[in-house]
């Protein structure tokens, strides 16, 4: 260390090392830490203040998909804090819809603000790469209905030509927070899983969670 000090380079200590390392992990696997128990315990907290909010999300849903549609926040790092709001949506929706990936949509938009605040710099802008129409309509062509659900074909040229090009504007560009992915809404998981598939880390929204008072700075399309 004296020696990295001499030479005017920059370090870390080991424990703020093994501190970003087991961070980057937890984040990572997050969503493995969510089942049917914490789902249930989350719930027994609430119920204390909204009964019948905690009820009727739960005649709209099972458990067990409750606690699949928190995963899916979960695996995305979206925040599952406000549990009011989200059982809200539940109630709402699983009425009327029961696959837990498209629910899980309309969940984020019940979240928005805290999805924009959390990606936003400290003047509110988003910096974000726009998915151009043409590659909307292409990834929408390959999505393929499975006995699991919706699911992308990812061997699909135009598919994988879309995850080169994303890669490489995310390569030669910069911003002062952390960029995302804009896509529509009913492509938005599959853009994601896309570019997930391909090593891009970055967090996909869908034009529905911009909150106002946000702005988009568009870096590339």
């Amino acid at each position: 260390i004296p020696a990295l000090t001499e030479a005017g380079l920059t370090y870390l200590p080991p424990i703020e090392v093994a501190a970003r390392w087991i961070t980057q992990a937890l984040r990572l696997y997050a969503d493995h830490f969510v089942g049917i128990q914490e789902t249930r315990h989350l719930l027994m907290e609430l119920e204390g203040d909204y009964a019948d909010l905690v009820r009727e999300a739960q005649e709209a849903l099972p458990l067990q998909k409750i606690a699949e549609i928190l995963r899916r926040l979960v695996a995305e790092n979206v925040p599952i804090r406000n549990l009011r709001i989200i059982l809200e949506a539940i109630a709402d929706w699983g009425q009327k819809e029961q696959d837990t990936a498209v629910l899980s949509e309309h969940v984020r938009v019940s979240l928005k603000r805290q999805i924009s605040f959390r990606l936003a710099d400290h003047n509110r802008i988003i910096a974000a790469y726009l998915l151009q129409p043409s590659a909307e309509s292409a990834i929408r062509a390959a999505v393929q209905n499975l006995p699991t659900g919706a699911g992308l074909n990812l061997s699909d040229p135009e598919c994988q030509a879309i995850a080169a090009q994303i890669k490489k504007v995310v390569s030669d560009t910069t911003a002062e927070a952390l960029p995302v992915v804009l896509a529509s809404m009913d492509v938005r998981r599959h853009v994601r899983g896309l570019i997930l598939h391909h090593g891009i880390e970055l967090p996909v929204i869908s034009y529905q969670e911009l909150a106002s008072g946000f702005n988009v700075q568009p870096l590339a399309t």
